[in-house]
């Protein structure tokens, strides 16, 4: 026990300096710690959204081929915008008219 106090007495400085390494080494752990935790709910949210945006991606490149199809621009073109190849006639049937009887 004499030495131990002996030791204490004469190694404060030593003692102090160690235990503030310590807290030092503690506190930053703990920050370290808090901001990895930070950057993984980052890096989960970044990963949602790139996956998100690659299956956008992959629908656009998909209703860009289909739009590239040359039966996908007739069909459009008659649909949208009522075009119709030279010399064709186009009949219209109109259901749900009423007939007027006076």
């Amino acid at each position: 026990m004499r030495r131990v106090k002996a030791f204490l007495k004469r190694n404060k400085i030593l003692i102090l300096v160690m235990i503030a390494v310590g807290v030092y080494y503690g506190y930053t752990h703990v920050i370290t710690e808090q901001k990895l935790s930070e950057y993984h709910a980052t890096e989960s949210e970044l990963m949602q959204e790139i996956e998100s945006l690659e299956r956008e991606l992959n629908r656009l490149e998909d209703a860009y081929a289909y739009a590239q199809n040359p039966e996908a621009i007739e069909r459009l073109a008659r649909e949208k915008l009522k075009m119709v190849m030279p010399n064709e006639v186009i009949y219209i049937i109109r259901e749900n008219e009423e007939k007027e009887d006076d």
